[in-house]
């Protein structure tokens, strides 16, 4: 038997329609928009992976990464590009850079839209996410 995963989703607003729709019948996922609700949730324990979105908390994705290793290191954490944006392609690059570089995973969402169509792009962004997550033996 395979456990559901607990998702905790740090995005901002304009995301958590995304994200709920692409993981709330996979997982039971917990969203927060602000980097105090995110490690306070952490603290308490419980989560198999943070999902956090490049716009999450005024653009501070890699604060939260960083903090949240502190306060919660055996979870998993991936890093996404989850709506279009202004940025450049190169910039995405640096980032999964740097998110590898703390130990995370950046899926860029965008980037599998192009390549593989929305519907599979979502299908793949979902898996990939998924396949992250810690989950305790069932």
């Amino acid at each position: 038997m395979t456990s559901t995963p607990r998702i905790l989703a740090a995005t901002a607003r304009p995301g958590y329609p995304v994200l709920k729709r692409l993981f709330e019948d996979v997982s039971d996922v917990t969203f927060v928009f602000s980097m105090g609700e995110g490690l306070a949730r952490l603290r308490a324990g419980g989560y198999d992976l943070v999902v956090c979105t490049i716009h999450f908390d005024e653009s501070r994705m890699f604060d939260f990464e960083r903090e949240a290793r502190q306060v919660a290191p055996d979870v998993p954490f991936v890093c996404c590009r989850l709506l279009d944006s202004i940025l450049k392609d190169a910039v995405f690059g640096a980032m999964r850079v740097a998110v590898d570089g703390l130990g995370g995973e950046f899926i860029d969402r965008q980037e599998l839209h192009q390549r593989l169509g929305e519907e599979a792009g979502d299908a793949e962004f979902v898996r990939r996410v998924l396949a992250r997550a810690r989950l305790p033996a069932g």
